[in-house]
């Protein structure tokens, strides 16, 4: 099925070059801040028909956590959740998506995709933040350019480049609860060749009972300069987790007492690894082709006594990303973009009833082979950049279910995706975009197949792809160094969104759905010593036809506001109080919306960070986290029997730390 596919896309993207081959000139950037996430390539940040936020590394700093999601939590507009109560297994959604959110948002680092065929998280804590060069934020779908998962977002990880910073880092620090973690780094450069090592090491006993949490994470990186022309990277990944999963309480249980727990034995463990590499080559002026290969594996036990459910899951992925780059100059610059990505995808599990292991209750064993091509052009219309793309692809899903009864099976789903866009800048002050285009987004496997026991392992042929429209408008302006501030408007129309079934145990096609709303951020130099940064985002997430008509989409918060202020103080002293404000949504699970509100929550947080002048490179910090210990809960479920549910969130934590770079 691969190679039929792809070399079905290939001689699309191979005549499309073609036809591209003339006379080409350079392109010029005219500013120094570079996204890559919206068009595959360098762009500048102010030609993307999308709202972006870049996550400096200074900002990046300026946070004093171990993991991203603590960082991507002070972004309006994207939502962190998590129900084991660590970092690890935390839950990022955009755009108004709730339950499962996080599958509609692609997460990559440094262009290669991290997310997973199954419905389990990305694994936050096998990248140490302090590895992070910036983090790129693109709100709004990509389907077009990157297929499965871009549709309420991409997030894009970018890591310093093996040998760019050489020397060693420290950092370490320990908090409330149990917390530490303690991260190494060394980079160094030989003349066309550079290279990084990095470990970590967290552990935390949590805030909840049964919440404990223990992660350690190695990397290594090589960059190797072959010419002016031709460059290379690679880098491996390796890391291991284990985490105790509390369990949820009733609202009367949480009230009583928040920390307690509600599964006593629930717990998993988790060894990854992974490896990817990249291949730059200037063919000729104005032509370059990127060829990136990946690969990586988890390796899973799943104990949830809870359930009586004991699985090991076996996971391995494959991939291979090639895409071909072109400026030309037709009168005026316009680019070319053709891409093939070829993703295998490789899962095996076997499930047990108690957790020694020693009967095997049943299993399956899926593979799932995606193959995508993609074209997209952008050139110049007056004071207009223009741009349209497309994307089509196949998903083949394999599964051999061992299980007494079970039907395997294959389910194929063919799925395309576009997009128009248009900016207009004025100078160097502001500028307006507008875009239009299809999303889509494959089911998980695990959504597609169900393979947990009890007399319910199959293959659900008739669960469809989701599917959509996205509308987008913006504008964003810049008064020089002192102030810069960007809105947009969107609208999402799906259809076919993919939810579970309480009633029927398993996940169904939902009804309609219409998601509205803005995005708002400004950031103001109130003085030399000071800097503001607020974000806002309204959402309107509603079922648009069916039984649900009407109603609010679960776990969609109707807005999220962030404050940020930055203070320098004499002495090389640093100030930062936080403010992050979430409204209130309605329980997972509760499509009438026939139960109550989960409620909003407002958390409070200082930092503070001192670089002495004798410690020259060091830097020490001391953090009080939801300093006003708001009692709240991110995630909230209804059970089929209508009784509410909540995973009560962390209280006040302290931290305090030191960071070293020689």
């Amino acid at each position: 099925m691969i190679k039929k596919h792809l070399a079905g896309v290939l001689q699309v993207a191979v005549a499309l070059w073609f036809c591209a081959f003339v006379p080409a000139r350079g392109a010029s950037t005219a500013s120094n801040e570079i996204v890559v996430t919206a068009a595959r390539e360098p762009v500048e940040r102010w030609e993307t028909p999308s709202h972006v936020r870049v996550i400096s590394g200074d900002e990046l700093r300026g946070y004093p956590s171990s993991s991203l999601p603590d960082a991507l939590e002070r972004v309006a507009g994207v939502n962190v959740s998590s129900v084991a109560g660590n970092p690890a297994t935390a839950e990022v959604s955009m755009r108004g998506f709730g339950e499962n959110g996080h599958g509609r948002v692609l997460v990559l680092v440094d262009g290669v995709r991290w997310n997973r065929p199954d419905m389990a998280s990305v694994n936050w804590l096998a990248l140490p933040a302090g590895e992070v060069d910036r983090v790129e934020v693109v709100h709004g779908a990509e389907s077009a350019l990157y297929g499965d998962h871009a549709v309420g977002g991409v997030i894009n990880i970018v890591t310093r480049r093996p040998g760019e910073r050489p020397g060693l880092e420290l950092d370490m620090q320990a908090g409330s609860y149990g917390l530490a973690s303690a991260r190494a780094a060394y980079s160094g450069v030989a003349g066309d060749f550079g290279w990084s090592v990095n470990g970590m090491w967290y552990s935390s006993e949590g805030w909840r009972d049964r919440t404990a949490c223990e992660s350690a994470a190695g990397g290594a990186g090589a960059a190797f300069d072959f010419s002016d022309f031709v460059q290379s990277e690679a880098r491996a990944w390796i890391s291991r987790v284990e985490y105790e999963i509390p369990g949820p309480l009733t609202l009367e249980q949480a009230a009583e007492d928040p920390r307690k727990a509600g599964s006593p034995d629930d717990s998993a463990s988790a060894n990854y690894c992974s490896a990817d590499g990249v291949l730059r080559a200037e063919l000729a002026d104005g032509m370059r082709l990127d060829v990136g290969v990946g690969a990586g594996r988890k390796d899973m036990e799943n104990d949830m006594a809870s359930w009586l459910s004991f699985a090991d899951i076996r996971q391995e992925t494959l991939s291979l990303t090639p895409r071909l780059t072109r400026t030309v100059g037709i009168g005026v610059e316009t680019r070319l973009l053709a891409g093939v990505d070829v993703y295998l995808d490789q899962l095996d599990v076997d499930y047990y009833g108690e957790p020694a292991r020693s009967a095997r209750m049943g299993g399956a064993s899926l593979t799932r082979e995606t193959v995508g091509g993609y074209l997209r052009g952008e050139t110049r219309v007056s004071a207009w950049k223009v741009g349209a793309g497309g994307r089509i692809e196949r998903a083949g899903l394999d599964a051999d279910m061992s299980a007494p009864g079970a039907a395997g099976g294959a389910v194929t789903q063919d799925e395309s995706a576009w997009d128009v866009s248009a900016v207009r800048q004025f100078g160097e002050s502001a500028r307006v975009y507008a875009k239009v285009g299809r999303v889509y987004r494959y089911p998980f496997v695990d959504e597609q197949v169900s393979y947990v026991g009890f007399g319910t392992d199959r293959v659900y042929r008739d669960l469809k792809a989701e599917e959509g429209m996205q509308y987008e408008a913006g504008v964003e302006g810049r008064l020089g160094r002192a102030c810069e501030a960007s809105l947009a408007l969107f609208q999402l129309d799906m259809k076919d969104e993919i939810a579970w079934n309480g009633v029927e145990m398993r996940n169904e096609n939902m009804d309609r759905t219409t998601r509205r709303g803005l995005e708002a951020d400004v950031s103001v130099r109130i003085a030399d010593c000071t800097t503001l940064r607020a974000g806002c985002a309204l959402m309107d997430a509603e079922f648009t036809d069916g039984p649900s008509e009407g109603a609010d989409v679960p776990l969609a918060p109707r807005q999220k506001t962030t404050v940020e202020l930055n203070v320098l103080l004499p002495g090389g002293m640093e100030c930062i109080p936080s403010l992050v404000w979430v409204g209130k949504s309605r329980y997972g699970g509760d499509y009438a919306n026939a139960a109550g509100w989960l409620d909003g929550y407002c958390v409070a947080s200082v930092h503070v960070r001192h670089r002495p002048a004798k410690m020259k490179g060091c830097e020490v910090f001391v953090s009080a986290e939801n300093v006003l210990d708001e009692e709240y809960s991110s995630v909230g479920y209804v059970d089929w029997q209508g009784v509410e549910y909540v995973y009560p969130a962390p209280g006040r934590i302290f931290r305090a730390g030191l960071n070293c770079r020689f």
